[in-house]
């Protein structure tokens, strides 16, 4: 199974960049990465996790952080537990939609008629 996915040039790729040397923590992108490996948003396919397990192990192997964008509190949580020791938390958009649904929930029934 693993050889079957390793196959892919991007995931390669991902595997090869804590050896460089160029980068302190590489941060794996999720959708990029599923995206590449031909099963797009498929984050709790089989050849993912395995994918994730893999770069955490290449960054441990070679000294590096490894890094993870996390686009809310679940993903953080889990993929701290992996292994990811620096978690970029939420993208923009789905915080600021969070943010304004909990402002107009706030607002509502506040206004006299």
């Amino acid at each position: 199974m693993r050889k079957n996915f390793q196959t892919v040039p991007y995931y390669e790729a991902t595997l090869q960049v804590p050896a460089s040397g160029k980068l302190t923590v590489p941060i794996k992108l999720s959708d990029d990465l599923t995206n590449f490996m031909g099963i797009p948003g498929q984050f709790d396919h089989p050849k993912f996790h395995v994918a994730v397990d893999s770069l955490v192990k290449a960054c441990t192997k070679h000294g590096k952080t490894p890094g993870f964008l996390a686009g809310d509190e679940k993903w953080a949580r889990d993929f701290r537990t992996r292994g990811f020791r620096m978690i970029a938390y939420g993208v923009d958009t789905l915080l600021m939609q969070r943010a304004l649904a909990d402002g107009i929930r706030l607002l509502q029934g506040t206004v006299k008629e």
